[in-house]
């Protein structure tokens, strides 16, 4: 259990949220106090002034806890009073709820605080003789639980089952339980006589059962000895005079008046238990008419304290759901902007590309013209040198034997290759042919260009060794 010291500095009547702000940066650091205490200060301030907005009647201040084992915390706390509705009547219950430096990760700490006319009520669901408040909205505390929906849980939870109620007033109780005490006559007056007379006799043991009636035996034959003393003492009376002899006629007229007396007395006895018995129906009935409007009232009063409870935590679960579907709607709204902007970043680099395709396209095309006339001309000059009864360019050069014919091939070979390849080095800066492609295409030609080394390199060899230069 944990108990309070308020020793709490002025509390303020009008809180500001300037005023609220500096109440919490005042708080310490348990373990260093030039070091601000709230972690998440603006957490703090929120639900504060969320709860404060709803109970007016709390209002905050800075304090002092102490705990069991000494340590003693200097913290936030709202004081004040929230209120309970018990038969439709609205009552205040003192409170004092204290916020510890890492709040909300762990929950606030409340107390019933009664004042000097109030009295807790003792076996309480939810309260101790201390004043310690217990709840299950305490224990299962979370990040999104608030100062709010925990006052409106306690109000609905107070209202079903008020936690303290007025003090009784001692005095007057004890002064006429006084007086009826002195009214009523002593049991035993003997005892009582002999316990004043001896002065000390309330400290001694009482006697044996065998001892008190041994004393009542001796008190009873004192008793009859002496009014045998006192019959004898007393002088002689004269008896009275015989009673005159009754005739036959009254006594019947006497006997008829004894009956009449009797009958009249049975038929008194009768009407007295009709009229008990008449009595006793009445008070059952409105004894049962009592019962059944208490529980008619405790109906009502459960009734309306399952509706205030029940709209306590539709209330809190619809504003969590409320919270939790705006949180949702806010990612969705970044997501779809952050997919609107990829999307416009997309489309502006396609239309980019596509006018850079274009232009390549356009110089494709006038490349293609001038290859298409360039090729026209080398048809017309070979057409030209065939009238004319030249040889033609591949014929122009002669080969002395077959290794200078196959190197001559080698060597076209290697710097068409070259070109090719100068070519798709080209193609790839141009972005007119992917990497995979090039790749292929680069590891298929240069594996052919390698042979063709190799092999005019070993014919390069072979005419050394024959002497050929």
């Amino acid at each position: 259990l944990i108990l309070v010291a308020l020793q709490g500095r002025a509390a303020m009547a009008s809180t500001t949220p300037a005023a609220l702000r500096t109440l919490i940066e005042s708080v310490p650091d348990h373990s260093n106090p030039a070091v601000q205490g709230y972690k998440n200060q603006d957490r703090v301030k929120r639900d504060c002034e969320e709860v404060i907005a709803n109970v007016r009647s709390l209002y905050p201040k800075v304090g002092n806890l102490v705990l069991n084992n000494g340590d003693q915390h200097t913290l936030l706390c709202l004081q004040g009073t929230i209120p309970m509705y018990v038969n439709n009547n609205k009552y205040n219950c003192p409170m004092v709820i204290w916020l510890h430096v890492d709040y909300p990760n762990t929950p606030p700490t409340c107390f019933v605080v009664p004042t000097l006319d109030m009295q807790i009520k003792t076996r309480h669901m939810h309260v101790d003789a201390a004043g310690f408040v217990y709840h299950h909205y305490l224990t299962q505390w979370n990040l999104e639980s608030t100062l709010k929906i925990l006052c409106d849980t306690l109000c609905a939870v107070f209202s079903k089952d008020p936690p303290v109620f007025a003090r009784t007033r001692t005095s007057t109780s004890s002064s006429s339980s006084s007086g009826q005490a002195s009214n009523k006559p002593s049991p035993h007056p003997a005892s009582s006589r002999g316990s004043s007379a001896g002065g000390g006799s309330a400290s001694q043991p009482p006697p044996s059962a065998a001892a008190q009636h041994a004393a009542q035996h001796a008190a009873n034959v004192h008793q009859q000895q002496a009014a045998a003393a006192a019959q004898q003492a007393r002088p002689p009376q004269h008896r009275p005079p015989p009673p005159p002899v009754q005739t036959a006629e009254e006594k019947e007229r006497l006997e008829r008046e004894r009956k009449v007396r009797e009958r009249e007395a049975e038929l008194r006895e009768a009407q007295r238990a009709i009229e008990i018995q008449a009595a006793r129906e009445r008070e059952r009935e409105q004894q049962l008419l009592r019962e059944r409007q208490r529980a008619i009232e405790r109906e009502k009063e459960e009734e309306e304290n399952t509706r205030m409870e029940l709209q306590a935590m539709c209330s809190s679960k619809l504003e969590v759901m409320l919270d939790e579907f705006i949180r949702r709607s806010d990612d969705e709204f970044e997501a779809y902007q952050g997919k609107q902007r990829k999307l416009e970043e997309t489309s502006e680099r396609i239309r980019q590309r596509r006018e850079d395709l274009e232009r390549e396209k356009a110089k494709l095309l006038v490349i293609d013209e001038h290859l298409d006339a360039a090729e026209e001309q080398m048809r017309s000059w070979k057409a030209a040198r065939e009238s004319r009864g030249e040889r033609p360019v591949e014929e122009l050069v002669s080969y002395s034997d077959a290794l200078s014919r196959q190197l001559f091939k080698c060597t076209s070979q290697d710097k068409a290759i070259e070109d090719v390849l100068f070519l798709l080095d080209k193609a790839l800066g141009n972005e007119t042919l992917d990497c995979k492609r090039y790749l292929q295409l680069v590891a298929k030609y240069s594996k052919q260009q390698f042979f063709v080394k190799e092999l005019a390199n070993k014919i390069v060899k072979k005419r050394r060794q024959l002497g050929v230069y």
